[in-house]
């Protein structure tokens, strides 16, 4: 597979070496899945379960997702869409995500997954 949709909103760039949101959606854009995935997605998409990773900077794997999401990336959640695709959504806070948004974003990822079955 690759990469069909990247989505997503964010603040003004604080200065001249943030990357411009087009910037990001161009890095991954036509590119296939494997290019673009790393262990921690992998995993999430093997195993069928999500997983929510409150404080990225702990976690040596978390270069995989700059690829995509800006450098100031404090958390990220991880959620398999069917057995062929993942929903990535991340924060610039720490413990940014509640359970609420947790199991919102779980539904999404579900809704996803039979929309496009």
């Amino acid at each position: 597979g690759e990469c069909v949709m990247q989505a997503g909103a964010r603040a003004p760039a604080g200065g001249a070496a943030d990357e411009r949101p087009d910037e990001l959606a161009a890095a991954v854009r036509g590119r296939s899945i494997e290019e673009i995935t790393g262990p921690i997605v992998l995993r999430a998409m093997e195993k069928g379960r999500g997983n929510y990773l409150a404080n990225l900077i702990l976690f040596p794997g978390r270069d995989e997702f700059f690829a995509y999401f800006p450098k100031n990336l404090q958390g990220v959640l991880v959620h398999p869409v069917g057995d062929n695709g993942v929903l990535v959504a991340g924060t610039d806070t720490q413990r940014g995500f509640s359970r609420l948004d947790q199991a919102w974003l779980g539904d999404i990822a579900d809704k996803l997954d039979s929309t496009l079955s």
